[in-house]
């Protein structure tokens, strides 16, 4: 039997019931009505917030989005926008995650612009940096100009295209991007990317927003307590993780997140022979605890988490550490509610309960945006496409990169 998804579940009326039950909607008024004050207002009142709910969406940085990320991005937008009656107003933070592999999605690390039957991709960073994390990845200048230059000689030599504007309004939007897209100077991508992220979501959304990175919040500490409370109770973290994931699937329902190893921690190290990220595992040595991975190049990394009371203080020296997918269980008490995706409202599924049996926490509202309705088939499959030409967004459509990879 297939495992449910969550538009199966959204599909029936249990299934709606059952994701209300566990903190997860796809009402606005009714996710709305279930916020209060973030429990921890060091980020409220760093954006202004204090005493408001603080709510967020979390995502990988990247130079260009989907229409599945937009619509994330506008129903937080609107919860922000919109006043509900008795209610205090809604605070709306972007929280860009720039510690995923450069590779995890390419649209992390290159453009991509429909020409001639194909989707011809612009990589604007070096070779061999994909396993790196997205800040430590450094641009190409020379990349940037070239994508910026192709992508204008492709809206010039597509004179097929049945868009609604005419080629010069096409070139026009595309040069008040420049100044953004084209960089002058060695820059690392996470800024980049929240710059042009930033450029993007003004020009086509009207949208301006909170925007917070989750490096800079490491480097803060404002994770390392939630991460150190996890450490103190590893064992029965881990037990009750994989207890939920086994009953989510005993009831057919796709947990989105597998088992995890005895050796567990919710922890990455970004090695810095060749950058890439590595996962960190639990060792025990005579009453000691080691946060511990061995690079591509065969050298260990050993971190020392305490021999009673765990703690980060070795691994945060580095400033390459990284939460993994637990990310919005870490972060709860530091917003009010978080508008999710398909994957992570699976998650949720496991983090929440998780988050109230071993932690002794109460988990915030999620929304699940209802999904956008797609326009016409000539419509844009980016938002940068859909800015410059003017087009409406539709759904994802398949990548091909034979042509220019």
């Amino acid at each position: 039997m297939t495992a449910k998804a969550l538009d199966d579940l959204l599909a029936t009326t249990r299934g709606r019931d059952y994701l209300r039950s566990n903190g997860i909607h796809t009402d606005p008024a009714a996710f709305r009505a279930a916020l209060s004050a973030p429990e921890d207002q060091r980020l409220a009142r760093a954006c202004g917030a204090r005493g408001k709910p603080l709510v967020h969406m979390h995502q990988q940085i990247y130079v260009d989005y989907r229409p599945s990320v937009l619509g994330k991005v506008c129903a937080l937008d609107r919860l922000a926008s919109t006043q509900q009656a008795g209610l205090e107003a809604v605070h709306a933070a972007f929280l860009w995650i720039d510690t995923d592999r450069a590779a995890s999605d390419k649209l992390a690390c290159r453009f991509y612009w429909p020409f001639r039957g194909a989707r011809r991709a612009m990589k604007i960073t070096a070779p061999a940096t994909e396993r790196m994390e997205t800040r430590f990845v450094a641009l190409d200048p020379a990349r940037t100009e070239a994508a910026y230059r192709r992508i204008a000689g492709y809206i010039r030599h597509d004179r097929n295209a049945s868009g609604a504007s005419s080629l010069d309004q096409q070139l026009g939007r595309l040069s008040s991007l420049r100044s953004n897209m084209v960089v002058e100077q060695p820059a690392l991508l996470h800024t980049y990317g929240l710059r042009f992220t930033r450029a993007l979501f003004r020009a086509h959304l009207g949208i301006e927003g909170t925007h917070f990175i989750l490096s800079d919040l490491l480097a803060q500490g404002l994770l390392t307590s939630a991460i150190e409370d996890v450490l103190g109770v590893l064992p029965e973290f881990i037990t009750a993780y994989n207890a939920q994931v086994a009953a989510l699937r005993s009831q057919g329902i796709a947990s989105a997140v597998g088992l995890l190893p005895p050796d567990y921690l919710p922890l990455y190290f970004s090695d810095p022979d060749d950058g890439a990220r590595l996962r960190l595992r639990h060792e025990v040595v005579g009453g000691d605890h080691f946060a511990c991975a061995t690079g591509r190049t065969g050298r260990d990394h050993r971190f020392f988490l305490g021999s009673v009371h765990l703690r980060l203080d070795a691994l945060t020296a580095s400033g390459r550490w990284s939460p993994d997918v637990t990310l919005p269980l870490l972060a709860n008490t530091l917003f009010s509610g978080w508008v999710a995706g398909k994957s992570s409202a699976l998650y949720a599924l496991v983090f929440n309960k998780v988050l109230t049996l071993v932690l002794g926490k109460a988990p915030i509202p999620i929304l699940v945006p209802e999904p956008a309705t797609a326009s016409a088939p000539a419509g844009a499959g980016s938002l940068l496409h859909a800015y410059v030409t003017g087009r409406a967004l539709t759904g994802p459509r398949p990548i091909d990169e034979r042509a220019h990879p």
